[in-house]
């Protein structure tokens, strides 16, 4: 990544694979305010993604073990009950409960077969392409910021030397920004109103099938807040919904 240095995960997970049933169409029913989305993996191979929560509905294609998905809704079934999801590859339908898999508590997920890390880094990479990646660079772009703030920090490696910060508020984003010694580049990017698009279609007001569409199902996901990162951690994007639409945008990485 250009502008700073961010420890890179090593390691690239297997594919996610969504087996669309031909002229199967993806229906995206809107959810209940009440629901709350959780992450979840498919646990079983050829794991049916249906229409319905039924074994009668129409069948939208099949899931391979490890598959990521996003539980937008639930509904009471025989024995388990039926999760309404969305995969990795933003289709939204409906599986039994028996082959959903949840996080444990705040433990990691383990065991998913997903581009998680990978889809992650190529939507950052395309974020800062798409940015200016100095402060003067910004400037010229868009214009004088309402306000600047600024901070000074020691380097975590070596407290002699000293790390500027700035964050250029403009009405509609943020900018942060870091400044050591030869070295400058942007850090975050934050959205607040809408107007400005990260990669293709992160945007305030999108719905989340449009999100995972492009970054894939996040990783962590806390009350309506939904968190992608990289493998090392330094780098994330965090997404507040209200119901289906997106509320709030937060792309930001850390020196390492």
């Amino acid at each position: 990544m250009k502008g700073f240095t961010v420890r890179r995960g090593l390691a690239c997970l297997a594919a996610a694979c969504v087996v669309l049933a031909t002229g199967a169409v993806a229906l995206r029913p809107a959810a209940a305010e009440s629901a709350v989305m959780r992450v979840a993996r498919v646990e079983g191979s050829g794991v049916n993604l249906r229409e319905e929560p039924s074994t009668s509905g129409k069948k939208l294609g099949s899931l391979s073990n490890g598959d990521l998905l996003l539980v937008l809704d639930e509904k009471k079934g025989d024995k388990h009950p039926w999760y309404r999801v969305l995969t990795d590859g933003a289709v939204e339908g409906w599986m039994y409960g028996q082959y959903v898999k949840f996080r444990p508590g705040t433990d990691r997920l383990e065991g998913f077969n997903s581009e998680a890390y990978e889809r992650f880094e190529s939507f950052h990479t395309t974020v800062l392409d798409q940015m200016p990646d100095t402060i003067k660079g910004a400037r010229k772009r868009f214009g004088k910021p309402a306000s600047t703030e600024h901070s000074v920090v020691p380097s975590d490696h070596d407290p002699e030397t000293e790390v500027n910060y700035y964050t250029l508020k403009y009405p509609a984003f943020e900018l942060m920004y870091y400044e050591v010694e030869t070295r400058n580049g942007l850090l975050g990017v934050e959205l607040l109103e809408p107007g400005l698009t990260l990669g293709e279609g992160v945007r305030l007001g999108a719905d989340i099938s449009e999100i995972v569409e492009e970054v894939g199902v996040p990783l962590y996901c806390e009350d309506s807040t939904l968190t992608w990162t990289d493998e090392s951690g330094y780098s994330e994007l965090s997404v507040t919904l209200d119901g289906r639409r997106v509320a709030k945008v937060k792309l930001q990485s850390w020196l390492d």
